[in-house]
């Protein structure tokens, strides 16, 4: 009997085996890995070759437990309990292959995704079965573990058995061929979408062509512009040159002219200035020596106010002596007659100093 914890591992070593050998032939065929060394899921040999190998691996389970039937005896019970786990287990099973292949027939965004997930689902499907078959050689350890009953009980069930295992063959070889044929229909669509990716691209490819040609074309216009734009801006700034220069002489020639008339008006300012401050320093000499004459004459008029004040004093004196001395008949003739004189003297002295400051100024 085949035990089941080392068939996983037997399974594996000889899966790299093949590996190694697929790997020595230096990839001029087609064997079922990636560039990186690793299993390809999305080749269908691979699959295919997996599944034949469970499809050995069961048969050779199920003819060891076909050879070893005579051995087996037991009662009733344990046959019902056994039918009844088989029966557990296959609508298990049934449910599991339903999932796996709803998993499998579900939309996937990528080739390479739906290929990982089938593959992981291919797995899990022979965990399943290698755990189908530890419960099958633990049943039928404990099967014969048990005492013999009798013959016709034991050669039912045996052949309960046998009929048993060979439905569960056959529904395995269905659910491969299923699996296959999906295989199939998988490969053409990846097949196909392989083929609109490279349509895709080819696409792309002549877009991006006609793209470049229209960016080049671009890069031209936009070349020939940017020399256009810098010749227009080199001829506006030429005339703005033009232009300013020429307001630059226009506007240092009258600006010069400007110069040229303040200049002028400013001599001319200063001349007449000068004239008017030479006229007035004589007028200020003029009037400084008319000011020492008439000072003079001030001087000369108190002086001569002075001396007729004495005289009049001397006079009143005199004119009190006569007054004393005279007799009282002729006083008003007297007086007459010292006023005249008087009167005389004084408007004569005023009359001279008046034409000496006439001729003066």
């Amino acid at each position: 009997m085949v035990d089941a914890k080392s068939s996983r591992p037997r399974a594996t070593e000889e899966a790299g085996e093949r590996r190694s050998d697929e790997c020595s032939r230096g990839g001029e065929e087609d064997d079922g890995y990636d560039s990186e060394g690793g299993r390809d899921p999305t080749n269908g040999d691979t699959i295919r070759d997996d599944l034949n190998k469970i499809e050995r691996h069961m048969s050779t389970r199920l003819k060891s437990l076909q050879l070893q039937r005579d051995e087996v005896d037991g009662d009733e019970e344990p046959t019902k309990s056994m039918s009844h786990n088989f029966s557990t287990l296959s609508l298990d099973f049934d449910e599991e292959e339903k999932d796996d292949d709803n998993q499998l027939l579900e939309p996937v965004k990528t080739a390479k995704r739906s290929a990982h997930v089938r593959y992981e689902a291919l797995e899990r499907k022979i965990e399943q079965l290698e755990k189908r078959l530890e419960l099958y050689e633990n049943v039928h350890r404990k099967r014969s573990s048990r005492k013999p009953s009798r013959g016709e009980s034991d050669g039912s069930e045996n052949q309960h058995l046998v009929e048993f295992f060979l439905t569960e063959m056959e529904k395995q070889q269905k659910v491969v061929a299923k699996m296959a044929a999906r295989q199939q229909t998988l490969e053409e669509k990846l097949l196909e979408s392989h083929q609109q990716t490279h349509k895709f691209h080819r696409q792309q490819l002549h877009r991006m062509t006609k793209f470049h040609e229209v960016m080049q074309m671009m890069e031209k216009e936009f070349v020939q512009v940017s020399s256009l734009r810098e010749e227009e801006k080199q001829l506006l700034w030429g005339q703005y040159k033009k232009k300013t220069n020429a307001l630059k002489h226009s506007l240092g020639e009258q600006i010069a002219d400007v110069k040229t008339d303040a200049i002028q008006h400013r001599r001319r300012m200063e001349i007449k200035f000068d004239k008017k401050l030479v006229d007035l320093a004589t007028e200020n000499q003029l009037l400084r020596a008319e000011n020492l004459e008439l000072r003079d004459e001030l001087d000369k008029l108190a002086v001569a106010t002075r001396s007729n004040k004495r005289t009049l004093r001397i006079l009143s004196d005199e004119v009190l002596k006569l007054k004393r001395m005279a007799s009282p008949v002729h006083p008003v003739s007297i007086e007459g007659d010292l006023r005249q004189h008087i009167v005389s003297k004084l408007a004569d002295g005023l009359t001279s100093k008046g034409s000496r400051s006439s001729d003066k100024r």
